[in-house]
């Protein structure tokens, strides 16, 4: 058995931890090992399995505290380690599901997680089921309570069940040969560093500190602890006794509502955080950095030094959950949520100072002028600077481009002028639209704009051209462009341009032509008379449904549109190809169903200039209805930090 005594570290089999009660902290970081993780495990333990020359598989270093309950209970509480043993856990448990083994040989220890009942419940649950040889239930059909703890278990029990059911040797061979055959006999064993010490001090509080210190310095240079959980350690330490149960299950709550990818999204600026609950320490202590110049952690020493005292660390924290607890009423409320989604999207600032600027000015305005000032920075601080005039009946401008970029010498909004604004502006446009809706009648709000899919990485929103630039590379098909196709673009295109005289004379010169061999200059002589690259001609999509229909023209582009927001066929020579139903933003949608234009017959298959000039005005008209200056109510809120 494990050493019982406050001594040097020793060497431990897992054998020996049968009907040992951990016992996790709240204080301790939730578990959080991915699918890779698992799979490094098992990797090592697979070559461990065939090493002859091996005996022993060390999981590294345990340390832990023994405590006594007054009914003579013996619980560990886990300082350090819990990742580990929570991950040889997991794979006792699915081989014992695999096999429907029951626990009498078998390493079976329990996890109990302190303020954390649903957790703990879902995993004695698993223990529960999994050692009764009566059971049939599978542990991956025991639901979990959803908060992110049993989501990263639940997640590395489907993976591993998913290989071993799969035949994949490898997990195959791990499972059986070590858990089953080797926990026989003293030829294999997975072991652990066993550390157990005894905390310093009388009252129960001081031994608590001193097993947070040793906690932080045995974690303190390792990569896996992040920022908020040294934070949350900090005021656990330093809470009144009678708010630690409260602000753990606060703790809870704000994980699982970051684990909102639609709400995550909307708060960020697009890039990774270590946690996501960085995020809201950054916003707190307005700092955009996690770590100094030498790598050291920021936020967790700014907390360490700042929680002087039992008063001051509630206070902080119900300041932190006030950010928190406005951050959801923004994400709720349909006008907030897409006008200050649209300042940290269109920024290239830190989304965590946009926040905290928004935060200062939302609990010292009224609702009113604090809709202002959100229209306010779009219009004049962002960096598209609107500039609005004081006639609010007229935009004042002939070119949509001036809308972005008064004073400057290019006064048009174009693909290859200013490329990095169309994308900011088309974004706005499709916010004008949703937010537009939404004043006139409160039931238009079912439809919300998705941050999450627009920053999305692995999908990106792209700038389509509405009517298709000059065909190069492959179609969707992977086939290149023929000559007959590339002329028929050419023939195409030049029927949108409205100067006569240009455009016969480029159709004769289309004529003339050998269009096995492009010409590169009579194409950019087309696009730059057909307007190919003005803001008029395009409109954002995601790149993989533009993969989809490559150079396509608009009637061929409006069938996979369709397809793809309403899940209907698209006719394929023979057959027909089915999409799943996707997210069309509502602009580009309006422009392929052509609802800009009503008395346009829908049955005409080309974009052009009348079209051109009336999605021009909608986007001015819709932008400018969004953003018109409201009188100021100069009346102030109660409450605020």
């Amino acid at each position: 058995m494990p050493n019982d005594t406050n001594t040097c570290p020793t060497m431990v089999s897992i054998r020996d931890l049968k009907d040992y009660r951990f016992e996790i902290p709240v204080y301790q970081r939730g578990f959080r090992w991915t699918r890779q993780q698992m799979k490094e495990l098992i990797d090592d333990l697979y070559e461990f399995s065939k090493d002859s020359n091996k005996s022993s598989y060390c999981l590294q270093n345990v340390t832990i505290r023994k405590k006594v309950k007054e009914n003579g209970e013996v619980l560990y509480e886990v300082i350090d380690g819990q990742q580990r043993l929570t991950a040889i856990w997991i794979l006792v448990m699915s081989y014992m599901d695999s096999k429907k083994y029951d626990g009498e040989d078998m390493p079976v220890y329990s996890l109990e997680y302190v303020e954390k009942k649903d957790l703990t419940q879902y995993v004695s649950t698993i223990t529960k089921e999994t050692v009764s040889r009566s059971s049939s239930v599978e542990i991956g059909n025991i639901t979990h309570p959803g908060d992110i703890d049993s989501s990263f278990i639940y997640d590395a029990f489907s993976y591993i069940i998913q290989e071993y059911k799969n035949g994949n040797n490898k997990y195959s061979l791990v499972l059986n040969a070590i858990f089953d055959d080797k926990f026989q006999n003293d030829a294999k064993q997975i072991s652990i560093i066993w550390n157990e010490i005894e905390p310093i001090g009388n009252e129960e509080s001081e031994k608590t500190k001193y097993v947070i210190d040793r906690f932080s310095n045995l974690n303190a240079n390792k990569i896996p602890l992040t920022e908020s959980e040294l934070i949350k350690a900090y005021f656990i330490d330093r809470l009144p006794r009678e708010r630690v149960q409260e602000f753990s299950l606060k703790w809870e709550e704000m994980e699982r509502g970051f684990n909102n990818e639609e709400f995550w999204w909307f708060i960020s600026s697009g890039k990774d955080e270590e946690t996501r609950m960085d995020i809201l320490f950054r916003i707190y202590l307005n700092v955009e950095e996690t770590t100094d110049a030498n790598g050291q952690h920021i936020l967790s020493r700014l907390f360490r030094d700042g929680l002087t005292d039992d008063r001051s660390t509630f206070v902080e924290w119900r300041q932190i959950v006030q950010i928190y607890e406005t951050l959801c009423d923004w994400y709720n409320d349909y006008y907030y949520y897409h006008a200050i989604g649209a300042i940290i999207a269109i920024e290239n600032a830190d989304a965590s100072s946009i926040i905290n600027s928004l935060f200062v000015e939302y609990n010292r305005s009224s609702k009113k002028a604090f809709k202002e000032i959100l229209k306010r920075k779009i219009r004049t601080e962002s960096t598209l600077s609107i500039p609005f005039l004081s006639d609010k009946e007229n935009w004042g401008i002939d070119q949509p481009g001036e809308i972005l970029l008064e004073g400057s010498d290019n006064k048009e909004i174009s693909y290859v002028r200013n490329k990095n604004l169309v994308k900011p502006i088309l974004l706005l446009f499709n916010i004008s639209l949703l937010l537009n809706a939404y004043n006139i009648n409160s039931e238009n709000a079912a439809e919300r704009f998705s941050f999450k899919i627009y920053k999305n990485k692995k999908n990106p929103i792209e700038i389509e051209h509405i009517n298709p630039q000059h065909l190069e590379g492959k179609k969707a098909d992977g086939t290149g462009y023929t000559p007959a196709e590339k002329k028929a673009w050419a023939l195409s295109t030049i029927e949108i341009i409205e100067d006569k005289s240009e455009k016969d004379i480029l159709k004769s010169e289309i004529e003339g032509v050998n269009w096995a061999n492009q010409n590169k200059t009579l194409v950019e002589r087309i696009e730059n008379a057909a307007q190919l690259n003005a803001l008029s001609n395009l409109t954002l999509l995601d790149k993989n449904l533009n993969i989809r229909y490559g150079d396509n023209f608009f009637k061929e582009k409006r069938n996979h549109i369709l397809a793809a927001r309403f899940g209907n066929p698209v006719p394929q020579g023979d057959s027909s190809k089915y999409y799943e139903q996707s997210v069309i933003f509502p602009g580009t949608m309006w422009v392929f169903m052509r609802q800009y234009n009503s008395e346009i017959n829908n049955d005409r298959n080309r974009w052009d200039a009348v079209d051109r000039q009336i999605y021009i005005d909608c986007i001015q008209k819709s932008i400018y209805k969004f953003l018109v200056p409201i009188e100021e109510d100069t009346t102030k809120k109660t409450g605020g930090v």
